[in-house]
């Protein structure tokens, strides 16, 4: 399935939507390879060299590995300008070992990205995280943020008045956007 075979599918299933291009997100499990994965997809579309689309990519970044800066210059020096780390936690996600939200490292680490050559971070958590999450989205003024999946809410599992509560205030925000 190459990249001119997606682009045929788009047209016809969807030729109401104006496809301008696309965005890859990252897919391994392993938290330490974000840039090995961002390397082998931007090659996969610089091989399509003729599309007429414009593709990105955001890759995954632990912000707390010891290899968080040499993977940052990595992605920046493929054109790479967005990173995402799942937060979601308890109930936690591969990986996820304590509540990034409350770290004040991580909040540093994070803060940092812009003047780093990253200026995109999507933002992975559980509803009931939703409102720690605006609060830190208001202490990174120059970083735009994307809340992923329309907060996560879970249907019949997490209650709406805490999701609703949570998105509002991530809304309020002017650098944050949502993606379904």
């Amino acid at each position: 399935y190459s990249l001119a075979d997606y682009e045929a599918h788009m047209r016809s299933a969807a030729p109401w939507l104006n496809h301008i291009g696309g965005v890859g997100v990252e897919a391994l499990p392993n938290d330490d390879r974000g840039a090995d994965e961002m390397e082998w997809a931007m090659k996969a579309v610089h091989e399509a060299s003729t599309a007429e689309k414009r593709y990105t990519f955001s890759a995954r970044l632990n912000l707390l590995s010891p290899s968080a800066a040499a993977e940052v210059d990595r992605l920046v020096s493929m054109g790479i300008v967005a990173v995402r780390q799942i937060l979601n936690f308890e109930p936690p996600w591969p990986f996820v070992t304590e509540n990034l939200l409350r770290n004040e490292a991580w909040i540093a680490e994070l803060k940092a990205l812009p003047s780093k050559g990253i200026k995109i971070f999507e933002l992975h958590c559980n509803t009931h995280q939703l409102l720690e999450a605006a609060a830190i989205v208001e202490q990174c003024p120059q970083l735009t943020f994307v809340l992923n999946h329309m907060g996560n809410r879970r249907d019949g599992v997490d209650d709406y008045r805490v999701w609703l509560t949570g998105v509002t205030a991530i809304a309020a925000s002017k650098h944050c956007y949502v993606k379904i």
